[in-house]
């Protein structure tokens, strides 16, 4: 049988030369056929010049101003053709089997409604093996880590696995799924802008029964190679921003999909760290106080999406509090 079509969403946002180095990781891969998109969120270091030079011809959505990653990768998704679609960030290496290796794992898998292959920091192999993602998971005071991050790759996650979401910087989506999950006609929820849209998008999946697979063998390098938003101390005005966001959409995420049974246990430990918190930015980081605005002027919105993802929900609580850890 012919092989499906790939189609490729790389979101750029002043991604500089980084964005051709990774189309061009892209023309690489050994699978076939490809449909690359980029949309480009008003970009003004001159980035976007660079990808038709590039040993593949993307089709490029640009924008006028940056709408946030949320609506970007909307748009890409609307405007692919494939049934199979992956998010691509625009500072991703993929290893040229990276696609193949993740095509297979999901059509294989027909409970699986994506796929993430493991993540290391840096941008190519001479970086080492200092490990940016295994697959999202949550802790018990709802907050998201990427597991292994920041560890020395030694093997410890080289068996394939069911995992309780994917990092947005590289996944694999069936269509089927997409489609299923969105809530008022959005995959990603556009009033987090950027930051956790990933891992609401997982948890609204799990609630639909869609599992995700990680997938070793599909190998890539994230330039980023950061960590924990929240726990950074960079006081730089784009760290900040990102804080807010971050900030911020924690607190929707949970209105839109917690529940109290799961929720409840937890929650002298939740409080406690979320007060903490809360004293240091008012003491230290008054700036970010924006987020806890932010997300109380969207708690409305929130809460009529929670009803309707409440209603199409098929996991009980149990299930998904064994994903909390």
């Amino acid at each position: 049988m012919p092989s499906q079509v790939v189609s490729v969403i790389v979101v750029n946002w002043n991604g500089g030369r980084r964005l051709a180095e990774s189309l061009d990781a892209l023309a690489g891969q050994t699978y076939r056929p490809l449909e690359v998109i980029v949309v480009d969120n008003g970009s003004d270091d001159g980035s976007l010049t660079l990808a038709p030079a590039t040993r593949l011809s993307p089709r490029i959505i640009a924008n006028d101003h940056n709408a946030g990653f949320a609506r970007a990768a909307n748009q890409g998704f609307a405007a692919a053709s494939g049934e199979l679609l992956l998010s691509l960030n625009a500072d991703v290496y993929p290893q040229p089997t990276f696609i193949e290796a993740l095509v297979e794992a999901l059509t294989s898998a027909p409970e699986a409604g994506m796929v993430c292959g493991k993540l290391y920091a840096g941008s190519e192999p001479a970086n080492g093996r200092q490990l940016d993602s295994t697959g999202l998971f949550l802790n018990r005071q709802r907050r998201p880590y990427d597991r292994g991050q920041g560890e020395t790759d030694a093997g410890q996650y080289d068996t394939q696995m069911d995992v309780f979401g994917a990092p947005g910087a590289a996944c694999l989506y069936r269509r089927a799924m997409l489609t299923d999950v969105a809530c008022e006609g959005e995959i990603l929820d556009e009033d987090f802008f950027v930051y956790y849209e990933d891992v609401d998008l997982s948890w609204r999946a799990r609630l639909r029964g869609w599992t995700c697979r990680y997938v070793p063998a599909a190998a890539a390098w994230h330039a980023r190679g950061g960590g924990d938003t929240l726990r950074r101390r960079f006081r730089a005005p784009k760290r900040a921003f990102a804080q807010v966001h971050a900030l911020k959409n924690r607190y929707l995420m949970m209105l839109k999909n917690d529940d109290w049974a799961s929720l409840a246990p937890a929650l002298p430990a939740l409080v406690a760290g979320d007060l903490a918190r809360l004293a240091y930015i008012a003491a230290r980081r008054p700036a970010l106080l924006r987020a806890y605005a932010d997300a109380w002027r969207l708690r409305r919105r929130a809460l009529h999406k929670r009803a309707i993802i409440q209603a199409g929900r098929r996991v009980s609580h149990l299930e998904m509090q064994r994903w909390l850890r």
